[in-house]
């Protein structure tokens, strides 16, 4: 999968479109874009578990038919189910679509949520003054978007309020219009706040810096 990159240009609009929503209400916005939430480690087993029960099974219906070679050896086959195994779990190390679509979507959505709360905690999201921190936490692998409103915002705005700017930026990743889904994203941000009385206030300087935050 190719990697999505920002260019400058697209970067500055990003960081305009911060800085305008923070002119504009008392949001202090913070975007995190990471490569992957997790490896998805219990995936490889899994594939592995998959190709050894069919494998199995294969083999059990060819001897229940009387069809199963006669140098089929129960030690052979033994060693034929490890190695295949073997060589599943390495396939899924190197596949990591494979991993994911073997990872339920309740797994994945948690992985995205965990990984969302770190960094919350990594950039200090929490550290405004008056607890008005957001966070818009961009997933790539997983084509997911999480957000996370400090205390104070929580008050007002819910986790479904957030709705319309996940499936703007997932609309942007899949339509490969990234930064504008971003763009458009934090502009619907914006107008949540207000409509939620989170107007403009008078702040000490920038508490939280405007750039995209980008993983590599």
């Amino acid at each position: 999968m190719k990697k999505i990159k920002f260019s400058e240009d697209e970067k500055v609009r990003i960081k305009d479109a911060v800085t305008e929503l923070e002119k504009t209400t008392a949001g202090e916005l913070v975007l995190y874009f990471a490569r992957k939430s997790d490896n998805y480690p219990g995936s490889r087993w899994k594939f592995s578990a998959i190709i050894g029960a069919s494998v199995s099974l294969g083999i059990g219906l060819l001897s229940y038919l009387f069809i199963l070679p006669t140098w089929l050896t129960p030690f052979t086959i033994s060693v034929v189910i490890l190695v295949l195994m073997i060589l599943a779990y390495l396939l899924a190390i190197f596949i990591p679509n494979l991993r994911l679509s073997l990872s339920s979507n309740r797994t994945i959505s948690k992985r995205v949520l965990t990984k969302a709360r770190d960094v919350f905690l990594q950039e200090e999201v929490f550290k405004t003054k008056d607890r008005i921190g957001i966070l818009i936490f961009i997933s790539e692998f997983e084509h997911k978007v999480v957000v996370l409103g400090d205390s104070e915002i929580n008050k007002k705005i819910s986790g479904k309020d957030w709705k319309h700017i996940v499936d703007t930026i997932v609309l942007g990743i899949k339509h490969q219009q990234v930064a504008q889904g971003i763009v458009n994203s934090v502009t619907t941000c914006q107008e949540l706040l207000l409509e939620n009385g989170f107007t403009n206030v008078e702040k000490d300087g920038n508490e939280l810096p405007n750039e995209i935050r980008v993983e590599e």
